[in-house]
């Protein structure tokens, strides 16, 4: 009999036992796939260069400060900017276009656009000629009385045009009422407003009411 119950309080021990050591095992697996997943999504959606954005596949627009890309099925842009540093303060723009081949991205077109009349670079998004498609806007100079000039380029056909000119537009927005791009230079006098279309890539002064 004293064998007997000996035996039955081991078994009983050994039973209850088991299941304590199963539970970290089975958290072991859930928990870590969870942070990964996590950390993954916040690293993509926030990619400091277009070559993470390659490796994460993803598609679509991002923008953050100093780096700006428009990454489609098998074209991209990629726009960063630079600061010289020093007294007076210089900013390049670098805008490099890519292309899929298979199943790498390859760099086809690279440009560096110098802003040397402004305190601050930036990479603006517009869609300036209303083909649906966000065009690239770098600023180039701005003033005390906040007259600001753009370099604009284009996305056609998988390609980057520059538009001729379009430094001379004064603050460049799009009126939907003349279907033209606006331009608004403040000075001491008051403000000088003229209207411009793009034609075939060319700024074209648009004359009449």
């Amino acid at each position: 009999m004293k064998l007997f119950a000996f035996s039955f309080l081991v078994i009983s021990f050994l039973a209850c036992d088991n299941p304590q050591q199963n539970t970290p095992a089975a958290d072991a697996v859930s928990s870590p796939m969870a942070a990964p997943n996590n950390t993954q999504t916040t690293a993509s959606a926030s990619g400091k260069s277009i070559d993470d954005l390659f490796k994460s596949g993803q598609k679509g627009v991002f923008e953050e400060p100093n780096f700006t890309a428009i990454i489609e099925s098998d074209f991209a842009v990629g726009i960063t900017s630079k600061s010289s540093g020093g007294e007076m303060p210089k900013f390049d723009y670098k805008v490099v276009t890519y292309a899929k081949e298979g199943n790498d991205w390859k760099a086809k077109t690279e440009k560096v656009v110098s802003a040397e009349d402004t305190d601050e670079a930036k990479i603006q998004l517009e869609d300036m000629d209303k083909d649906g498609q966000k065009d690239i806007m770098l600023l180039l100079a701005q003033d005390g009385r906040g007259n600001q000039q753009y370099a604009l380029f284009l996305l056609k056909a998988k390609a980057l045009v520059e538009v001729k000119g379009f430094n001379e537009v004064y603050a460049p927005t799009y009126d939907e009422k003349k279907k033209a791009i606006k331009s608004t230079s403040t000075h001491n006098r008051g403000e000088d407003v003229e209207f411009y279309k793009i034609v075939n890539g060319e700024l074209v002064k648009v004359t009449g009411k």
